[in-house]
Parts: C-alpha cells; sequence; structure tokens
C-alpha cells in the first residue's frame, strides 16, 4: 500500500471519529491542552499527523512532489 492510499485510511478511520478526517482530528487535539498528560506518545502522535498531513498536500497539489520523493516507508508504514 502506497502512502496516499495508507492516509485515505487513516483519513476514514478519523472521519468515523468525528466526521471530518485527519485534519478534523488534529484540530480536536489542538483543543485538548492536556493531552500528554492523559495519553502517553501524544505530541509525538500529534507531530506525525500534521507531518503526514504536510506530505499528503504536497503530494496532492504541488507540480514537483510525489510519494518518492517526498515520503518513506516508515511513513506508509
Amino acid at each position: 500500500m502506497g502512502f496516499l492510499e495508507a492516509y485515505k485510511y487513516l483519513d476514514n478511520l478519523c472521519k468515523d471519529m468525528n466526521g471530518i478526517g485527519v485534519t478534523g482530528y488534529i484540530r480536536d487535539m489542538e483543543q485538548e491542552s492536556n493531552g500528554d498528560f492523559y495519553v502517553g506518545g501524544w505530541k509525538k502522535d500529534y507531530l506525525q499527523l500534521k507531518h503526514y498531513r504536510y506530505i499528503r498536500n504536497q503530494i496532492v497539489h504541488e507540480n514537483y512532489a510525489n510519494e518518492s520523493n517526498m515520503c518513506s516507508d516508515k511513513d506508509t508504514a
């Protein structure tokens, strides 16, 4: 599975939870001031989600961007 397919899967999971997707989930996380207190690794997960959304936006909107030069196998996993 490529990065965009994995991102779509993640986006659909988030839509099941909040009706919006990854962007909505990120917004929900930004509203929680003590997330890292309650959930270990919360800040890392938040930053990774923002990074994945950035990669996705670059691939979809920029002429130079594609999966091979924007993300690694780790990002896809």
